[in-house]
């Protein structure tokens, strides 16, 4: 019942957040500036991936979805805190394959120790963006470690250049579109340690890598779909704040679905003109970068309708005919979901509240 109840109350508090944001469309110009640069960026990030031939441009994509903030220095420092965080993930990762590689058992305890060890530190450290890429990257790697023995290497260094030319993309539309600074207290809050207690942080960060290696077990028991989209998605939405937590959750179901929605209509046309299909980007990653350059009640939602959409409309280097991967991010979203509410009711938390900076 407090279950459904929450969910009602997340979906109205979403609506009217949403309906709020529709009537302030054309009055914010700012606004307004960083959704056409969330746009920009994405479709000049995938380009740009497309013509390195990289495995996955959609990462290159997302990356410069999410970097592009409000002003040029917001996204350089958000920007050096996710090529930071990735590199050293990738590194890590690539160093812990050489002693864990050949037993499922070893990457397990990795996958456990670092992703813990990780999100630990984004709950405490100055740098939290950093940390929490940092524990992704590595998790992934090892994840895919797990289902693919051989190519772990080849996954930490696609996933590192690819978020670079994601954040090289961002940095360069923010220095035609956004301003330098707008308000310089909100711009160093991106790199401010959040104020969490480190025993509510290290319970928390245990909860969520116990939470990977559930996800992990599930995938190797069921063939489950999604379950790398899973892992990610409990390293977001285990928080020291459990209310916080499942509220993200909520965003990022309902972002998803919107966005993976957009991303079938537009699959079906089957546009295989790269203008267009660049400019198709464009125009759906302005219209969630509205949303999400909004007030959080709704922004997580919209940086998840992005992403959703760039990974059912541009997963690969060649044009897409299948809904698959959006449909498995969709499905480990759901088992993430499922694992953290299994978690939260075990362990039912009464964290304080953290005032954690937007990631």
């Amino acid at each position: 019942m407090e279950f459904g109840r929450a969910f009602i109350d997340d979906w109205q508090t979403f609506a009217a957040a949403v309906g709020t944001d529709l009537q302030a469309v054309g009055k914010d110009r700012q606004r307004n500036r960083r959704a056409l640069a969330i746009g920009a960026a994405t479709a000049l990030a995938v380009y740009a991936a497309l013509c390195l031939n990289l495995d996955y441009p959609m990462w290159s994509g997302m990356t410069a979805l999410t970097v592009t903030a409000a002003t040029q220095r917001a996204t350089v420092l958000k920007g050096l805190m996710r090529i930071a965080g990735t590199l050293a993930g990738a590194l890590a990762a690539a160093f812990l394959l050489g002693f864990v590689a050949d037993s499922n058992g070893l990457l397990a305890t990795a996958l456990f120790a670092t992703v813990t060890y990780a999100l630990y530190r984004s709950f405490t450290s100055p740098y939290p963006y950093a940390w929490l890429l940092g524990g992704i990257t590595i998790g992934l790697v090892l994840m895919q470690s797990m289902a693919e023995p051989d190519i772990g290497l080849h996954v930490a260094a696609y996933r590192a250049t690819e978020i670079i030319v994601g954040v090289v993309s961002a940095f360069a539309v923010g220095a035609l579109l956004l301003p330098a600074t707008s308000d310089p207290e909100q711009d160093r809050a991106l790199a401010a340690a959040p104020q969490v207690e480190r025993r509510v942080a290290m319970r928390t960060a245990l909860e969520a890598g116990a939470g990977v290696c559930i996800v992990v077990g599930l995938y190797a028991l069921f063939d489950l779909p999604g379950f790398a989209s899973a892992a990610v998605s409990l390293t977001r939405i285990v928080d020291p704040n459990p209310e916080l937590g499942r509220h993200r959750a909520f965003l990022r179901l309902i972002g998803c679905a919107i966005g993976g929605g957009a991303g079938l209509l537009m699959v079906g046309t089957s546009i295989d003109v790269l203008p267009l299909f660049l400019a198709v980007i464009f125009v759906f990653c302005s219209i969630f970068g509205y949303f999400f350059a909004g007030p959080p009640a709704c922004a997580y939602a919209g940086m998840q309708a992005g992403f959703a959409f760039i990974i059912a409309y541009a997963p690969s280097i060649t044009p897409t005919d299948t809904l698959d991967p959006a449909i498995d991010r969709f499905a480990g979203i759901l088992l993430a979901f499922a694992v953290f509410w299994i978690i939260d009711m075990l362990f039912t938390p009464q964290h304080p509240v953290a005032a954690t900076p937007p990631r």
